[in-house]
């Protein structure tokens, strides 16, 4: 009973955990410049520097913008803008540490990283990235959120007791809950960059905005992306301007996949040159699946391709899903392929859930 009691207890630990810093991704939030500033002056002060020269901006691509102009001047020495987050991470590792290993378990962690790091900071990252067309990997510090994961784990240490230095893991909490997206930690300078302003995102978490921006910063800039994919703006903003040359274009299969989704299936296809309906049937809603099949084949991938159109019963929304199986006899084919052909038994949303004594050859309830 005792044990049974510890681990309900820990239950609700480490759901107020995940929740508090997952909520700490708030859009518009503006950055305690005084925490953000106290916070910073004594990271830096562990591995023995002086205050460097805090500069505030409202994007990470404008943190990387000035950073390539202070790489530029002759008035800057190369000495003074090295990177030095290794050294403060690494005395950071060494000051802020467990007992022991007390977590009992680490998928919510892992739910963290996906969220923070796969579903945000990743995508907004690679963007940056090309938008200043070069891959500043060595100069890419990651103190900001996607610390969060680590520090989840060190919160749920604390609360029960099995965590080292408890003043400093608060200086540093305080100094990451002040409203920082990320901070690049330079000799003499330190580049903080503010939450975005808005972030929308689909029905299973990913960054996505059908008719907008998906992701919006204070200085305007901006992400546009389809179901945590990155894709042009004019894709989102100027669809009537996708013609059968910008498809042609895109050499990427994951975007080539968002283009059919963005247009919907017969329009891709009718630039393509018309489509084929192999199968029509209704899920358990009475709403209507349809497979379709090009009439010729996509010059990517040198096949023809099946799309499969199905709707969402909570929201009644149509979506177009590419079945991994694009040799399926009908909807229920294809359909299945989207679950690795897991013989389900109840499918709600985009999770399966299996019989072991027996097998369905369709969902017997679906919402």
């Amino acid at each position: 009973m005792e044990r049974e009691s510890k681990g309900h207890k820990n239950d609700g630990i480490i759901t107020e955990v995940k929740k508090y810093w997952l909520d700490l991704i708030s859009p518009g939030k503006a950055v305690d410049k005084e925490d953000a500033t106290s916070g910073i002056n004594w990271l830096y002060s562990l591995v023995g520097y002086d205050s460097p020269k805090i500069i505030f901006v409202e994007s990470p691509l404008m943190s990387r913008i000035e950073i390539i102009e202070l790489e530029k001047s002759y008035s800057v020495s190369k000495d003074s803008i090295k990177p030095i987050y290794n050294l403060i991470q690494e005395r950071l590792l060494k000051l802020v540490c467990t007992k022991e290993d007390h977590l009992p378990s680490t998928s919510w962690i892992d739910d963290i990283r996906n969220e923070v790091q796969n579903r945000i900071y990743n995508p907004i990252l690679g963007n940056v990235e090309f938008s200043i067309c070069a891959d500043r990997g060595s100069l890419i510090q990651e103190f900001g959120i996607t610390l969060f994961p680590k520090m989840a784990m060190w919160d749920f240490n604390v609360r029960v007791g099995n965590l080292i230095n408890i003043k400093e893991f608060n200086q540093l909490k305080s100094t990451l809950a002040s409203g920082l997206y990320e901070a690049v930690f330079l000799k003499h300078f330190c580049f903080v960059s503010s939450m975005p302003r808005i972030i929308h995102k689909d029905f299973v978490g990913r960054m996505h905005a059908e008719n907008s921006a998906s992701v919006l910063f204070g200085d305007g800039y901006k992400l546009f992306s389809w179901h945590g994919v990155s894709v042009p703006k004019k894709w989102i903003e100027e669809k009537e301007t996708i013609n059968w040359e910008v498809i042609l274009r895109e050499t990427n299969a994951e975007r080539r996949r968002c283009l059919r989704e963005i247009l919907g299936v017969e329009k891709y296809f009718k630039l393509q040159g018309g489509v084929h309906l192999v199968d029509a049937d209704l899920d358990d809603h009475g709403n209507e699946m349809k497979l379709y099949v090009s009439k010729r084949k996509d010059s990517f991938i040198n096949q023809k391709v099946q799309f499969l159109e199905v709707v969402c019963p909570s929201t009644k929304r149509n979506y177009i899903l590419y079945p991994p199986n694009q040799k399926s006899r009908n909807v229920w084919d294809a359909k299945a392929s989207t679950f690795r052909n897991e013989k389900i038994e109840i499918r709600h949303g985009d999770v399966g859930l299996l019989n072991l004594e027996h097998e369905y050859e369709k969902p017997k309830k679906e919402s």
